[in-house]
């Protein structure tokens, strides 16, 4: 049982059903990647102990940041090992990000456009 059953009506059941809310849906043709709140606030600038980067950064989420940015850096090199073995899936996929990491870390906007 999801945490809203008891708080969904009857009918809001029914529409969640008939619309088919809750379905496996696919990727469509153009799926999207979007990678949001990747950035010093959230990361740090640097891979270290939340209780030292939230002296710099109040929001930083400090190494455990760091593990979700170096598999976000994954799946990027995953998208681009797909174009380079003729999938081109990531032709087919729009990426929208906004970060702010160091300078060399290998998530440029242009090498993914």
């Amino acid at each position: 049982m999801a945490s809203w059953d008891d708080i969904l009506t009857s009918r809001d059941k029914e529409v969640f059903a008939l619309s088919g809310f809750g379905k496996k849906a696919g990727f469509g043709q153009r799926p999207a990647l979007l990678i949001i709140d990747v950035n010093y606030n959230f990361t740090g600038d640097k891979p270290e102990p939340i209780l030292e980067s939230v002296k710099r950064f109040r929001t930083s989420c400090g190494e455990e940041g760091w593990d979700g940015v170096y598999h976000i850096r994954e799946l990027l090199t995953k998208l681009k090992q797909t174009k380079e073995d003729g999938s081109n899936l990531l032709d087919r996929t729009m990426i929208l990000y906004g970060i702010a990491l160091p300078i060399g870390f290998g998530l440029g906007a242009t090498e993914h456009t």
